[in-house]
């Protein structure tokens, strides 16, 4: 008698299908703050909160020192009531998985517009943990931005895949 020699096949997720995933949800923050839900109440935004790891901290430009997901919520809030008219529009999304150490980084580019006129070019990081739970978060934002999310990664020295997820 002889045993199924069958291969067991798996489920397990590429880098590819997971940058998928990841840049889906990092792509619905800049949406969530344009629906001017900061505190994340919405269902769209239970679904982003619901990712975040406890230790998250977040650095933002103009702001001293890292702050957690609750004083980012503040701050956020803080902006809508400052700026009511703010629109972010994201101009590119990359995605670096590294299934090995089980992390991730997501570049996104965004255009800030306050007024009419007026309007910043932004950078997000966003760092994902072992448990693919958002854990950090770094915006800088300038006037000009002479480098795209892809080749910043590259010029940090990253090992991450430097496939695009479009």
């Amino acid at each position: 008698m002889t045993e199924n020699a069958t291969p067991s096949t798996t489920n397990t997720p590429t880098p590819d299908e997971i940058g998928e995933e990841l840049k889906r949800l990092a792509l619905e923050w800049p949406i969530i703050l344009n629906e001017r839900d900061a505190d994340f109440a919405s269902p769209r935004g239970q679904v982003i909160r619901a990712t975040i790891a406890p230790e998250f901290s977040a650095i933002l430009d103009g702001y001293p020192g890292k702050m957690s997901w609750a004083e980012l919520l503040q701050v956020w809030g803080q902006e809508h009531v400052e700026y009511p008219n703010c629109h972010l529009e994201t101009t590119s999304c990359q995605a670096y998985v590294d299934v090995k150490k089980g992390t991730a980084k997501i570049f996104m580019e965004l255009d800030m517009k306050f007024v009419e006129r007026i309007g910043l070019k932004a950078l997000t990081e966003l760092r994902i943990c072992l448990e693919w739970r958002w854990n950090y978060s770094e915006m800088t934002a300038t006037e000009i931005m002479e480098r795209s999310a892809m080749s910043y990664a590259k010029s940090t020295g990253d090992q991450y895949s430097t496939q695009p997820i479009t």
